[in-house]
């Protein structure tokens, strides 16, 4: 193996130490996903793991069957193409197989931290109906919600409100007046 090792080009080492460390990366994560799995009894895959395992059998795919094309006497220009095209269907085959990989998903944002901000009214905003929306700027972003009245006034589009209270991710919120509403600028 040695022997074969010293015979290969710059290119060809190059290519078979990438394609040893991700087949040894694709090894070890699929281990480690069987052990937690056992572990923890028949569960779901986790799309974290799953994503490793396929990209690192796509890299390992396309670093041997480069090398080995090669090797055999393909010119370069041939073998790479046809490598990244096995690479891909190989890929593909098994996301097709296995499933899609989960996408990421937003985090869900606690609304508490609206409360005592000044947010502006959208959408009409009613005591006894959750159907208004504020949105409020929080810490360098937006936070639209719906939106109940603490008082017995209905808050118009255009108000500013100040937000008291969040109730089942619904901010409660009262007018902020000095003698009537402010509006928004």
């Amino acid at each position: 193996m040695f022997k074969f090792y010293l015979s290969l080009g710059h290119i060809g080492r190059v290519l078979l130490m990438l394609g040893a460390l991700s087949l040894s990366t694709a090894a070890v994560t699929l281990v480690t996903e069987m052990l937690d799995r056992a572990d923890r009894g028949v569960g779901k895959r986790s799309g974290g793991n799953l994503t490793i395992l396929i990209s690192m059998s796509g890299i390992s795919l396309f670093s041997f069957l480069t090398l080995y094309l090669i090797y055999k006497g393909v010119a370069w220009y041939m073998a790479y193409p046809a490598s990244v095209l096995a690479a891909l269907v190989f890929v593909l085959a098994l996301l097709f197989f296995f499933g899609s990989v989960d996408k990421l998903k937003a985090p869900k944002r606690d609304k508490r931290v609206t409360i005592g901000h000044i947010g502006l009214v959208y959408k009409t905003v009613y005591p006894d109906d959750r159907s208004g929306c504020v949105s409020v700027d929080v810490f360098g972003s937006t936070i639209g919600s719906y939106a109940i009245s603490a008082t017995d006034d209905v808050i118009q589009t255009g108000s500013k409100v100040k937000i008291i209270d969040v109730d089942d991710d619904v901010l409660v919120c009262s007018p902020i007046t000095d003698g009537q509403n402010k509006k928004a600028d």
